[in-house]
């Protein structure tokens, strides 16, 4: 047997009884969790050689992705009533910006019903 073999052997011996040492201290959650994440990477491992082998395979062929150019953008054309749009008065602006919400002239006044009381309640006016 040479060497190399039996440093591979020993080195497997050692792994085995290591996993069983540790198996055996491990709580039952814990091992759990270590028993997915062998499992989650045994999982993509098939995956990751997949998208090698399919990359690999591209470069040996000289393939590059290309991608169509892309269509020129339509023009746009902006139609305004004659006229166009009256300006708005400058006494809404302050520091020569416009008014978040414009003016409007209040209507009669809102009112709210709270609901969800175990007595009567007048519905109140803001």
């Amino acid at each position: 047997m040479k060497v190399s073999h039996w440093l591979a052997l020993m080195g497997l011996a050692f792994a085995l009884a290591l996993g069983v040492v540790a198996g055996m201290r491990m709580e039952q959650e814990a091992l759990t969790v270590m028993m997915g994440v062998g499992c989650g990477v045994g999982a993509g491992i098939p995956t990751g050689l997949l998208v090698w082998m399919v990359a690999r395979g591209r470069e040996r062929r000289g393939e590059r992705a290309t991608f169509p150019a892309a269509p020129a953008s339509p023009p746009v054309v902006v139609i305004a009533p004659p006229g166009g749009q009256p300006r708005q008065s400058r006494t809404n602006w302050s520091d020569g910006y416009p008014a978040a919400y414009p003016e409007t002239p209040s209507s009669a006044p809102r009112q709210f019903l709270v609901i969800g009381e175990d007595e009567e309640v007048e519905p109140w006016v803001r």
